[in-house]
């Protein structure tokens, strides 16, 4: 998500099940190799169209204050790494960009 925010877009689209080439009845003989309706949605993402699932490039964290005391350290260490991630991937695509 960081990477294509920092390259302009403000949504990523992701295909359903029935329309994944990998999907294809001729490669699975009728099996899911991977379940994307179910991935998709277990992180609540909107799906709009009949074929694509669409993921906001954008997140919200949570307030360190509503979370609870013990969880609170780890949620510290997260939201600094998520941090730096991002920093990092800033600088990183603005190579790319430029």
């Amino acid at each position: 998500m960081e990477f294509s925010r920092n390259l302009g877009c403000s949504s990523i689209y992701a295909i359903k099940n029935n329309f994944h080439v990998s999907n294809a009845r001729a490669r699975t003989r009728g099996k899911i190799l991977f379940d994307y309706d179910t991935f998709f949605r277990e992180l609540n993402v909107i799906s709009e169209t009949l074929s694509w699932f669409i993921l906001s490039t954008s997140y919200t964290l949570k307030n360190i204050s509503e979370i609870k005391s013990k969880k609170r350290s780890m949620y510290k260490k997260r939201y600094e790494l998520l941090e730096n991630v991002s920093l990092d991937i800033q600088n990183k695509t603005k190579n790319i960009i430029q």
